[in-house]
């Protein structure tokens, strides 16, 4: 997860402005009199995850709302406007990195805001230390700032068991198959409907907040892009939460696909698909399929290769299943080829199937490979 942010911002003729982490750690401090307002958002977003934009007035000037409304951050203001001397006292240790009373006063807002959301943090915190939970930091902050949940709802919403679990234990359970084929298609999926469970959240509270009384007093002209605002968060969300619930009507579907095929495996082989043999994208596309001894590999484009990934594939795979490649790469690798072409292939995500019969005739072709189909045949493979 990228970094949450806290930015303070001095609006005005001379834009200032202070990006720190949850930490306190300064990671910009800035000011211009030429810098738009998507720009200044492209360079916060580049940093990390605005969580909080403040500034040291009261009420917030339009551009400090309008940003924190674009950033979907959380505004923190002042009861009222900070006096000179404390902001002072606030900067005056890192005076020597500040230029300008611009970056002096963002900066201001910046401490100020991290000082409201400490005790906050406190008690994230030690939740999670109780929980044994580190891993969720970072998402139970955010989410904690920006929606003012519970830290127990966070939690809940983040570590609720999920019924999918069952549904795969059961099919490893029937066809004897380890938890790691099926980690990336469940992975993708248990993530996936998280998300939508915190968006609706957000959505929720967010459209409670924006139907109450606004604590930021709107100049009564500006109703109107305030509802503006409203509406295109809402229609953002709504997209979002579409996109996500196609996402898992797909892995569901590539779930009982897999199923089906599973259970049909008696009659057909399972082959583990990489793209090319790349190092870079075998070593991150191997942490899912987990490639065996005996493994049997559908690879697209065998013209894309590495010493590293041929090294350690050469002692686990004898047969590897192509579209694309030439006979000068092929004659130079140490494993049995197949064209695709000659094949009838099933591919559901990481995997696909072929039929042992057709397989097995494809593959006794092959004079030189005599051997190599004898010692095949010998064992049944842990993936078949």
């Amino acid at each position: 997860m990228s970094k949450l942010l806290v930015v303070g911002v001095d609006p005005g003729t001379t834009l200032g402005y202070t990006i720190l982490d949850l930490d306190g750690n300064i990671i910009e401090i800035n000011s211009s009199k030429t810098l738009s307002f998507s720009s200044l958002i492209s360079n916060i977003i580049e940093y990390g995850t605005p969580a909080i934009v403040s500034c040291d007035k009261t009420p917030a000037p339009k551009f400090v709302y309008k940003l924190a409304v674009k950033l979907g951050a959380k505004l923190i203001r002042p009861e009222e406007n900070i006096p000179a001397k404390e902001k002072r006292a606030l900067t005056n240790p890192y005076k020597e990195k500040i230029k300008n009373i611009h970056e002096s006063d963002s900066f201001a807002a910046a401490l100020f805001a991290l000082d409201k959301i400490k005790p906050l943090l406190k008690k994230i915190d030690k939740v999670l230390k109780k929980e044994n939970k580190p891993e969720l930091l970072d998402k139970v902050r955010e989410v904690s700032i920006k929606q003012d949940l519970a830290i127990s709802d966070i939690l809940e919403i983040l570590t609720k068991p999920e019924e999918e679990v069952k549904i795969i234990k059961k099919i490893i359970y029937k066809r004897n198959f380890t938890e790691k084929d099926f980690f990336n298609l469940y992975d993708k999926l248990k993530r996936t409907k998280k998300d939508i469970q915190l968006l609706k959240q957000q959505n929720k509270n967010l459209i409670e907040k924006l139907n109450k009384k606004p604590e930021i007093k709107i100049p009564k002209q500006k109703i109107d892009e305030k509802l503006l605002f409203k509406e295109i968060i809402i229609q953002k969300l709504n997209k979002q939460l579409k996109e996500k619930e196609n996402i898992i009507e797909k892995l569901n579907k590539q779930i009982l696909e897999l199923k089906n095929h599973f259970s049909l495996l008696n009659n057909d082989y399972l082959l583990k698909k990489l793209d090319n043999l790349s190092y870079q994208h075998f070593d991150l596309r191997n942490k899912s399929l987990n490639i065996q001894q005996e493994d049997i590999l559908f690879v697209d484009d065998i013209t894309i290769h590495s010493k590293k990934t041929i090294e350690e594939l050469k002692n686990k795979v004898q047969i590897i299943v192509y579209n694309k490649a030439t006979n000068k790469v092929l004659e130079g690798l140490p494993f049995v080829f197949i064209n695709s072409n000659n094949l009838t292939i099933k591919q559901i995500g990481l995997f696909a199937f072929v039929s042992k019969t057709q397989f097995d005739k494809e593959l006794s072709k092959q004079d030189i490979l005599t051997n190599i189909i004898k010692e095949y045949r010998k064992t049944k493979p842990h993936h078949i």
